[in-house]
C-alpha cells in the first residue's frame, strides 16, 4: 500500500509531464470522412475535441477528465522508470 501511495504521490516533475503529454496529445488528430464531411477529432487516448468543416467545434469535458487521469498514470509510470534508472546508474560498485 505504501508503494502505491508513493507511486501516485504528486510532485512537480509529474505535473510537468502531464502538461507536456496533454500538449502533445492535442496534436494527435484522427480524421474521419462521413457523408462528404471531414471531421477531425483531437486528443489521446480518447478524442475530446471535434471539429468539422460544416459543423461547429465540440468539446467533451468528461472525456478530457478521463484523459487527464490516464495522462497522470502515464506520468507516474515515466517518473518511476526514470528514478529507477537514475538509482541504478548512481549505485556505487
Amino acid at each position: 500500500m505504501k508503494a502505491i501511495k508513493e507511486f501516485l504521490k504528486p510532485n512537480w516533475w509529474k505535473i510537468l509531464l502531464i502538461i507536456i503529454i496533454g500538449f502533445l496529445s492535442f496534436f494527435c488528430e484522427k480524421e474521419y470522412i462521413t457523408l462528404g464531411e471531414s471531421i477531425g477529432k483531437r486528443g489521446f487516448p480518447l478524442p475530446f475535441f471535434e471539429s468539422g468543416w460544416t459543423s461547429r467545434p465540440g468539446f467533451n469535458y468528461s472525456i478530457l477528465i478521463v484523459d487527464i487521469i490516464i495522462w497522470y498514470l502515464l506520468a507516474c509510470l515515466i517518473y518511476s522508470i526514470i528514478t529507477k534508472i537514475k538509482r541504478l546508474i548512481a549505485k556505487p560498485k
